[in-house]
């Protein structure tokens, strides 16, 4: 099995209420230099880094009973020999070595060698509608693949963002989920969440609505899969 199809086969496991350790480990002892030739480009960093994301957090959520918010700052999987957090797969890798915190604006000061080799070239700000952390308030997970994902995470992003915002007419507001102020440079400021939202089609080309942030509920939900 390939790198990009076990992480693959880890959602389906994880949706499925299944603990698949067997799988874990094979993800652990991966080869490392095998790893870096089979992720070769920033569209295969994407499915693989976010799919394990997903996947790793509802196993071992399970497998705890539990899963703490300061659980993301401890190393609680492992990677081709490399034991990591999920804030180094999502500020590290996917985000390019972003701090976690500073709202998006400063890079991280220090860097990991298998970090620089292995994150994006190019950071995405759709990975945040794809990133599921175990909260109620959280995207829903799906299977990312390399076939489709720009459309996956086009259609992750309008999915949440259908179902999170509300649109207060009269006031001409959006009220938006707090990740675009958690991460507010990825986005682009004020006038990036607006252009998101014109070219996810959800308010007019013309509009300019102010933008208010909603709260976030860290309510566990290990169960929040796609169809």
């Amino acid at each position: 099995m390939k790198l990009i199809e076990l992480s693959q086969e880890l959602v389906r496991q994880a949706r499925n209420g299944v603990v698949p350790m067997n799988l874990v480990e094979q993800v652990a002892q991966w080869d490392r230099s095998a790893l870096e030739a089979e992720l070769d480009t920033d569209l295969k960093r994407k499915v693989f880094w976010i799919n394990i994301y997903n996947s790793c957090v509802v196993i071992i959520a399970r497998k705890m009973g539990d899963f703490d918010r300061s659980y993301f700052s401890k190393k609680m999987l492992e990677v081709a020999g490399v034991k990591m957090s999920f804030d180094q797969i999502e500020h590290g890798l996917l985000r390019k070595s972003k701090l976690k915190y500073t709202f998006g604006y400063l890079p991280c000061p220090f860097t990991r060698t298998w970090e620089r080799k292995w994150r994006l070239k190019k950071r995405d700000y759709r990975i945040h509608f794809a990133l599921n952390c175990g909260a109620n308030s959280c995207p829903p997970i799906a299977i990312y693949s390399c076939e489709s994902l720009e459309n996956e995470l086009n259609l992750a992003m309008r999915y949440y963002l259908e179902e999170t915002t509300l649109f207060e007419t009269e006031k001409r507001q959006l009220k938006v989920p707090r990740l675009f102020l958690w991460y507010f440079a990825d986005f682009g400021g004020f006038e990036g969440i607006r252009n998101i939202y014109k070219r996810a089609g959800l308010i007019s080309l013309q509009a300019s609505p102010r933008i208010g942030f909603l709260n976030y509920d860290w309510t566990l939900n290990i169960d929040n899969f796609t169809s």
